[in-house]
């Protein structure tokens, strides 16, 4: 497989090409150094006038971005000169920036003294970003490790693109690195005769239609999709503010073109249905019973009513079968608010401001001005607010990511990661990916992905990790994908939880440590796991009713999908009741026949399954003890420790 890959990864053969268009580069540098920055800005007029007489741009990259690197050492470089100094004894290098004038003394004073130092031109691109502009200008996904100056790449790439007078767009996640990227970026293009302009949330039609006149445009995929949708619902032609969309670079590609490519751009326009509908129905839900008259999908968050829901919704309406055709409105309206009134929190999906009721971004917690639910779901959260309900939307235009993404006519991206989707980049956008190497060795170790069976304990090995990490005085920074995550994450770190946490490592070691077990401690052990038997006996117990609802008595759920889930939890739990049982079983007897698998089967049972109640908070039951005499680090625990410190589920929990 490796002697295929070799042959046939397109990365060896465009980083091969490259390096030999960089060689090309770096030899006009000193020509390029030469130049006035008037007769820099003239070059940009040169390239434009070959290419109107027939030349390709491939033709001019090299001269392009040679002239791109010049620029951008005297614009952000401010012509400095950095020096790498090594000197005996100091792990890593210092840095020493100078002007260009003072730099030539300073190399020779270095030379005097023997010490060793590399000099390069401050802020200039590097061969590897020169590199990765190159596979961006060829329509590829360049994959480059974080901290190797993305943004600065993507600058030979649009400015090479712009050249044709069709524009050149960068497209990033948010307002904010659109608008940074502009600033730091546009005095570069500004230098070489180039237009750069910025799409902002807050714009007029008028500002956009500037904005993308510019030769090179940063922007958020959303701004532009949006504005797509736009024109597409116009009466006139003046009305547009886009151009041909001919060339863009994505910034966080795999993001945007993989993760969210079939995310919809939904243009919306006002509604004619009365708003008087939604308060009605809005009185007559809290009148329902959770279980009862209805049950609620959390993960998805939605809400169906039950048949005796439906009786009862019907007897508050006054409808005979709110099911049927005639009433499919009212049926629509209902749905919308038992599920704004069961599955969507004040102050956690939404807040409410000046009488209006404002989204929350799930995974940033930021609010979402301008942004509304569909369906009725919207107006019937307003309802239930008591504010000012608005009319409900209608879709007027649509489109996905994806497809929006390939109208352009060239489209390249950038990413840390896009290797591993190599195969749908291809398929999809015909984006080969292209792995640039680092500019210094990497001395980072990348370590690879733990997969753990559970979420709960997930977050146990995340903690420990954590801790573990303290221990050695090294900062944490924890990436979640949603603001609920990280509360979570943030309780365990609680002193009062770090104390269970390292009750649980002490007690989960002592027992993969233990060759054989003492009488006491078997008891110990049995006295555990036939506590955690009855929590498993409990839950069966609650399913099993569960299941029961679905088919007998009247108030009957027709959910196949939910009573599928039910059993198979069902299932799960009663393998692991059978299994608990089994464990005390070779704990039975005098000697017992328990070996070291299964005193490791037994850590992983009480340690880790039981305790989510405790750990989110709630007060430890009375008579919950760790077993005693388990040894820690300095001996043997005895049993004249605090009570505190004794408890027999110390751990995060596993789902069964």
């Amino acid at each position: 497989m490796s002697v295929l890959t070799a042959l046939f990864d397109s990365t060896r053969r465009d980083l091969r090409r490259a390096r030999a268009l960089v060689e090309q580069i770096g030899a006009l540098g000193p020509q390029m150094q030469q130049l006035s920055d008037e007769q820099m800005r003239a070059k940009t007029d040169v390239f434009r006038d070959r290419l109107a007489h027939g030349a390709m741009l491939d033709d001019l990259l090299v001269e392009a971005y040679a002239l791109v690197r010049e620029a951008t050492w005297r614009v952000l470089g401010d012509q400095q000169i950095r020096f790498r100094v090594y000197r005996t004894g100091s792990l890593l290098p210092d840095e020493v920036i100078l002007p260009r004038g003072e730099a030539q003394q300073f190399e020779e004073n270095l030379k005097a003294q023997g010490l060793r130092c590399e000099r390069e031109r401050y802020m200039a691109h590097f061969d590897v970003q020169m590199m990765g502009a190159i596979v961006l200008h060829w329509g590829r996904i360049a994959e480059m490790k974080t901290g190797e100056g993305k943004t600065q790449v993507a600058v030979p790439a649009l400015y090479l693109n712009a050249l044709e007078g069709k524009g050149a767009h960068l497209l990033t996640h948010n307002d904010y690195l659109a608008k940074r990227d502009c600033d730091w970026m546009g005095p570069i293009y500004e230098m070489l005769g180039l237009a750069v302009g910025v799409i902002q949330h807050d714009m007029s039609s008028e500002e956009r239609y500037d904005a993308y006149r510019c030769d090179i445009t940063y922007a958020t995929n959303h701004e532009v999709g949006f504005d797509y949708l736009r024109d597409n619902t116009v009466d006139y032609s003046e009305w547009l503010v886009l151009r041909e969309l001919n060339y863009a670079i994505v910034d966080e590609a795999d993001s945007l073109l993989i993760d969210e490519a079939r995310v919809p751009l939904i243009l919306a326009g006002p509604g004619t249905k009365p708003t008087e509908l939604y308060r009605r129905v809005d009185r007559i839900v809290p009148r329902l019973t959770r279980d009862t008259d209805y049950i609620v999908d959390e993960k998805s968050k939605l809400a169906n009513l039950t048949e005796d829901g439906v009786r009862k919704v019907e007897s508050l309406l006054g409808v005979t079968n709110i099911t049927d055709p005639e009433n499919l409105e009212l049926f629509q309206h209902v749905n919308a608010a038992l599920r704004a009134h069961a599955c969507y929190e004040r102050d956690k999906d939404y807040v409410v401001r000046d009488g209006k009721v404002i989204l929350v971004d799930e995974f940033t917690g930021r609010l979402m001005f301008g942004r509304r639910y569909s369906e009725g779901l919207h107006q019937a959260i307003e309802a239930k607010e008591k504010v000012q309900i608005e009319r409900e939307n209608v879709t007027t235009a649509t489109i996905t990511h994806q497809n929006f993404i390939r109208l352009y006519k060239k489209i390249a991206g950038m990413t840390g990661t896009a290797k591993t989707e190599e195969a749908e980049f291809i398929k999809v956008y015909d984006a080969p990916v292209a792995v640039v190497p680092t500019h210094r060795p990497m001395i980072r170790t990348d370590h690879p992905d733990v997969i753990y069976k559970t979420e709960e304990a997930k977050f146990h090995g995340i903690t420990a990790e954590i801790l573990q990490m303290q221990s050695l005085g090294r900062p944490t920074l924890v990436g979640t994908r949603s603001i609920a995550v990280s509360e979570r994450l943030s309780e365990r770190l609680k002193p009062e939880r770090l104390q269970l946490l390292a009750q649980l490592l002490l007690l989960e070691d002592a027992l993969l440590q233990a060759e054989a077990l003492t009488e006491d401690q078997r008891r110990e052990l049995r006295r555990a796991l036939q506590g955690r038997l009855g929590e498993v006996e409990r839950e069966a117990k609650h399913l099993e009713g569960a299941v029961a609802k679905f088919d007998y008595g009247p108030g009957r759920i027709t959910q196949p999908e939910e009573l599928r889930r039910i059993e198979q939890r069902l299932s799960r739990v009663s393998r692991f009741g059978e299994e608990i049982r089994g464990l005390i079983g070779k704990l039975e007897g005098d000697e017992g026949t328990a070996g070291r698998s299964e005193i490791r089967r037994m850590a992983e049972v009480i340690c880790y399954q039981p305790c989510c109640a405790r750990l989110a908070g709630a007060p430890m039951s009375p008579g919950r003890r760790m077993p005693g005499g388990w040894p820690t680090s300095s001996g043997w625990r005895t049993r004249s420790m605090p009570d505190w410190q004794r408890c027999s589920s110390v751990a995060f929990p596993i789902a069964c």
